[in-house]
């Protein structure tokens, strides 16, 4: 076995971003911070480099010097705080009522979800929606 370095090409300001998202989710709720086995950017390296290249969260893990199952409840923790970053369906017809939007389009391109446990029960990894889009009058688009 041997050890190598590799670049994750995704911008080192979504990377502190992230970092920061989970800085204060952590803040907000952890009660022992002490006893974290990796630091909120680890957790952030870890689910980007997850996101980018769908590498085995096994080696993940070994990579930020985290166990297997360490690496699995920081990649939910961290999708749970992206999460809670997105608007939902309500918020974004609300915004486009407020925008003055005739209507919203929902993206219907559907994507691959890989996280622990999304399956539809038959063992498929779960498809999500894209995006939506809202376009005024004069024909500008709005994206969330």
């Amino acid at each position: 076995m041997f050890t190598y370095s590799a670049i994750c090409d995704v911008p080192v300001g979504t990377l502190d971003y992230l970092t920061s998202l989970l800085l204060r989710h952590r803040r907000a709720h952890d009660t022992q911070p002490h006893q974290r086995a990796g630091t909120a950017r680890t957790q952030a390296k870890l689910l980007l480099r997850w996101f980018r290249d769908g590498s085995r969260v096994a080696n993940l893990g070994r990579d930020q010097g985290i166990s297997q199952a360490t690496a699995y409840r920081y990649l939910i923790e961290c999708i749970e705080v992206l999460a809670d970053q997105a608007p939902d369906l309500h918020g974004v017809v609300a915004q486009a009522k407020t925008d003055g939007l005739p209507y919203v389009s929902l993206d219907g391109t559907l994507a691959p979800h890989r996280s622990a446990g999304a399956t539809d029960g038959e063992g498929q990894a779960r498809l999500v929606l894209g995006q939506a889009q809202g376009v005024d009058s004069a024909g500008r688009r709005n994206t969330s």
